[in-house]
């Protein structure tokens, strides 16, 4: 029998997603947490629904994720950064009133913070979470495409630092949802064009 790992990496790399992905931010991001393997995803870990979600930070040239000693929000070069629609679909879950949590002292209370959640059609949902207080520009109802503004990274919820948690999901229900690997098309990684292509844990990323 496999073990779970194994068919982890299995759907990992064979799920075709029902549309394109686009990455949902501008500029070059490091991939905090990412892949079918918990060592390098310990969403893995925790709930179903977070089996392949991402945590990404924007970094400098020098693949820094802060500035001077990273122990103000601001420092972080994620912090205030525009999150995209990744595709186009219809906006079905807002939260916008959490507090950003100082670094290093996350929220045990509303683990997700701020979030977005979109319906691309059918089975895939798309989920931002830790966005930063009432930067969110679309309420439940609004129609978004590929590449609109949807928020701003923050650092609510349990979150330690500035980062973006965005997920695909099968329903927009957080804690009832069976996680979907996600393919991204026409990006970079690690300074190489690829046209599809999963990131995983340590790759440097951003959009053709």
């Amino acid at each position: 029998m496999a073990s779970d790992a194994t068919d982890n990496c299995i759907m990992f790399n064979s799920y075709i997603n029902d549309i394109e992905y686009r990455l949902p931010f501008e500029g070059k991001w490091k991939v905090y947490w990412g892949g079918c393997k918990k060592k390098d995803n310990p969403h893995h870990s925790k709930l179903v629904a977070q089996k392949y979600a991402y945590d990404v930070s924007k970094i400098n040239r020098a693949g820094k994720y802060y500035k001077n000693k990273g122990k103000k929000l601001g420092d972080y070069y994620s912090y205030g950064q525009v999150v995209k629609a990744p595709a186009a679909g219809i906006v079905v879950a807002v939260v916008n009133g959490v507090d950003d949590s100082p670094v290093g002292k996350p929220d045990p209370y509303f683990v997700p913070g701020n979030v977005v959640v979109i319906n691309h059609g059918g089975k895939e949902y798309s989920l931002f979470a830790h966005l930063k207080k009432n930067s969110i520009v679309v309420k439940e109802g609004t129609k978004v495409n590929r590449g609109d503004d949807l928020a701003k990274v923050g650092n609510s919820g349990n979150s330690t630092f500035p980062h973006l948690h965005f997920q695909v999901a099968d329903s927009k229900l957080l804690y009832e949802s069976q996680s979907l690997p996600i393919i991204f098309r026409n990006i970079i990684v690690n300074g190489k064009n690829e046209d599809e292509y999963r990131p995983v844990k340590g790759d440097v990323i951003r959009n053709q």
